[in-house]
């Protein structure tokens, strides 16, 4: 544990009662339902009910809103991650799910769990705005004063894409995360109107203990491998760093949690995904392409490892940071570099009769060097192997389709960089709807905005222009380029 999250734990431990019914858990985890690994900072039962609290010892600036937030750093330079606040919701909701299973709380309703994220530092210039404040709390200010909501900034018109124009007197301090967790109605934090006495927070400690809850468990392997942290997630895999630190050797770990699947079916499935991934693109040697090094079995499924660098990143996110506002510096020669890559990295695949049908920012992660950004393909789950002749336009069509379950497994911001046919046609064309995906992925990094924000509006645009025209997002783009 890092001295910040230490202290952080430290300054709760010490003001927050430790009579009946308050309770508290730090650094621990548990697996949800679904076989997800979810690790908890700080696990409180309160008389207002149930806290999961995420913490975040931050310095530097904070921007942001209630999707993404950006940090920038003592040397100037930016990084985008979503709002923790998404992540720590889901993590109580799947507690939740895990807990009323538990014998401990047959016949009792439902228990009222809440997430709450803690910025711990008081250094910490934090200039979110209104809505990415939202049950986001800081250190108290005085204990023992009441609680005082906080007022809304002042300046609430300031887009996160240029941040040099808000100034850190704009924004309030934070509200106290000792007072949120005493008094929850006093700073607009949402708690249960059932309070939670002496006798039902003994019950949740037990169904905790049923549930297995247990201290974090920082000696977890992937081979000779030792897990850090989690590092993204989607239906029915988790991305881990892990690292050797004998070699001084870091990958990441993706594993496909097919050890608590709910059913046989599922399971074989998982593990089915895991081992086409393998075998598809193991054997594939280009720079742009991030193939499987290993073939693990973990105790929650089978594990791939990949190569991995301290700096990379989602495109998704980097893009955020790279391409937007008064920090999107790369030039237009540097943006169609990157097209480029991406362009290479399928063209090679696609030589192979390899083809990767799902591609999307998310699913491509950037490298940054000192010469200039590398971009690497991954995620070929939904990938396929073509016949020799499926790569040519006129050729018979032998791959079997895509499926609906897409429409589950991707979000609305994904989904927009599919090609329509990948939801309607029963075998489209793979080397075809990597173009479209490369086209739309193109759009991104040329305005530094995404095509669409969901599937209708892209609709609109493509029924409108004929295609995905970037002329609309960037003014005094070249015709040529726009039709590129």
């Amino acid at each position: 544990m890092h001295a910040d999250e230490r202290a952080a734990l430290s300054f709760i431990r010490t003001n927050l009662s430790n009579t009946e019914p308050y309770r508290a858990w730090s650094n621990v985890e548990f697996i949800g339902n679904d076989g997800t690994v979810n690790e908890i900072d700080l696990l409180v039962i309160t008389p207002k009910g149930v806290f999961v609290v995420e913490i975040k010892s931050y310095r530097g600036v904070l921007m942001g809103d209630g999707q993404l937030w950006r940090r920038r750093f003592a040397k100037g330079h930016e990084r985008t991650e979503p709002h923790p606040l998404l992540h720590t919701e889901l993590k109580a909701k799947r507690l939740k799910s895990l807990l009323m299973r538990q014998p401990a709380l047959k016949g009792e309703p439902p228990v009222y769990i809440e997430s709450l994220i803690f910025l711990s530092l008081p250094e910490l210039d934090c200039r979110l705005h209104e809505v990415g404040r939202t049950r986001v709390f800081g250190l108290d200010r005085d204990l023992n004063k009441p609680v005082i909501q906080a007022a809304k900034p002042s300046t609430l018109s300031t887009p996160v894409g240029k941040p040099n124009d808000v100034t850190a007197t704009a924004f309030p301090p934070l509200p106290g995360i000792v007072a949120a967790l005493r008094r929850p109605d006093a700073t607009a934090t949402r708690h249960s109107s059932n309070p939670v006495n002496a006798p039902l927070s003994r019950k949740i400690a037990e169904a905790l203990t049923q549930a297995g809850i247990r201290p974090s468990n920082r000696a977890r392997k992937v081979g000779d491998w030792t897990m850090v942290e989690p590092l993204d997630e989607g239906p029915g895999w988790q991305d881990f760093a892990i690292e050797r630190p004998e070699l001084k050797a870091i990958r990441r770990a993706r594993i496909y949690q097919a050890g608590l699947a709910a059913t046989a079916d599922d399971e074989q499935q998982l593990r089915d995904t895991a081992a086409h991934e393998f075998t598809l693109i193991h054997a594939l040697s280009h720079p742009g392409i991030a193939r499987p090094l290993d073939l693990h079995q973990h105790e929650l499924g089978p594990a791939l490892t990949f190569d991995r660098t301290p700096d990379e990143e989602r495109l998704d996110l980097w893009a955020a940071s790279n391409l937007t506002g008064t920090h999107g510096g790369l030039d237009l020669v540097a943006r169609l570099e990157l097209v480029r890559q991406v362009g290479e990295a399928l063209a090679y695949a696609h030589a192979r009769h390899i083809t990767h049908r799902s591609l999307s920012p998310r699913s491509i992660l950037v490298r940054a060097t000192t010469a200039a950004p590398t971009l690497v393909v991954g995620h070929w789950q939904a990938g396929a192997r073509e016949a020799a002749t499926r790569l040519t336009r006129s050729g018979p069509t032998t791959t079997p389709g895509l499926g609906p379950d897409l429409l589950e497994r991707l979000d609305a911001a994904e989904q927009v960089y599919l090609a329509p046919e990948t939801f309607t046609a029963e075998r489209p064309d793979g080397e075809m709807l990597d173009v479209f995906s490369l086209g739309a992925i193109a759009y991104l990094l040329l305005t530094g905005q995404p095509p669409a924000a969901d599937l209708t509006e892209r609709e609109v645009m493509l029924s409108r222009d004929q295609g995905l025209n970037p002329s609309a997002a960037a003014d005094g783009l070249h015709p040529d380029l726009a039709a590129l």
